[in-house]
């Protein structure tokens, strides 16, 4: 059953960008005393693609399923359940 935002099954949708600049220096001295000062610093842009749906069986309890692609890294999913305490 689909209905508006305050139905029982809601799907969603989005797109994004992760920017990413890391930058660390590794300054590792191994036992024969030669130190890797070796610094590394990454400019990443990524588009991001994510979808899922909330589903809510009672108006305190739902159960949630989420698809979040970032296409040239990874692919994750989540399932998440929640309980309202206080209404």
């Amino acid at each position: 059953m689909v209905a508006g935002p305050r139905g029982r099954f809601r799907p969603f949708v989005g797109t994004g960008a992760n920017i990413l600049h890391p930058r660390f220096q590794v300054n590792f001295t191994n036992l024969s005393g030669f130190t890797d000062n070796t610094r590394v610093r990454v400019n990443l842009t990524r588009g991001v693609l994510f979808g899922g749906a909330t589903w809510a069986p009672s108006s305190r309890f739902g159960l949630s399923g989420e698809i979040y692609s970032v296409p040239a890294d990874a692919v994750t999913g989540r399932l998440m359940s929640s309980y309202a305490i206080l209404q």
